[in-house]
């Protein structure tokens, strides 16, 4: 018997219930965060502090470059193709980026 929240991949598989994006259409999601100037006094002197708002991503994350970029290099070299299953043991950001990308690129993701 299946616990409520296992997931039957095998039927998923079957009917398709997956996204079909190429990867090249998620890269406007990924990338091209904004850059903030954070402007402060330390020890009496004016400092300025870049950073990168990377919460702007798809899934909020600075590895979501990461995980498209790796899936972008795997369908150019052909390690992977449309449908493939993608297996991720982490249940951090790298986990959820992946998750995220492999099922909009048409892909059931454990």
């Amino acid at each position: 018997a299946r616990l409520p929240h296992e997931i039957d991949l095998e039927s998923a598989f079957r009917q398709k219930r997956w996204g079909s994006a190429d990867p090249a259409s998620l890269r406007h999601l990924v990338g091209n965060t904004p850059m903030l100037a954070i402007e402060f006094r330390y020890n009496g002197e004016k400092r300025r502090v870049f950073c990168k708002l990377e919460s702007r991503n798809l899934t909020g994350s600075v590895k979501d470059r990461m995980a498209l970029h790796i899936l972008e290099d795997a369908y150019k070299t052909g390690k992977i193709a449309k449908g493939d299953m993608i297996v991720e043991a982490s249940s951090g950001n790298t986990g959820i980026s992946f998750a995220a990308m492999g099922r909009a690129m048409g892909h059931p993701v454990a």
